[in-house]
């Protein structure tokens, strides 16, 4: 079963920079437990929707990150996560996400 989360419920929800965060908080937390498609806003303006995780259950042993030489994103503002159909580690920010869609790996 997805459970999808749109961009209007994202959007409306949040009165503060706190709920924000918990919001940010609970996304990385599904994204390290399960895969999920996001669909989000690229800078050109164009939309993207990525299949991915941060569970390394999932991520091939060569994409992991070395000790020390993991990238530093801003956590408030973007999350970094492995892409499964490219094969590669990418990053969004959360003001331009319009769609989370969660799902169990098969």
């Amino acid at each position: 079963m997805t459970e999808v989360i749109e961009h209007k419920f994202i959007e409306e929800s949040f009165e503060t920079d706190e709920q924000k965060e918990k919001f940010h908080s609970y996304l990385r937390s599904l994204i390290s437990n399960q895969q999920v498609k996001v669909t989000f806003v690229k800078k050109d303006g164009s939309l993207r929707e990525l299949r991915g995780t941060t569970n390394f259950e999932h991520i091939p042993k060569e994409h992991h990150p070395e000790e020390g030489k993991e990238r530093k994103a801003n956590p408030v503002l973007s999350c970094t996560i492995f892409d499964l159909d490219a094969n590669g580690w990418r990053m969004f920010n959360f003001d331009t996400i319009t769609k989370v869609e969660l799902a169990n790996f098969k």
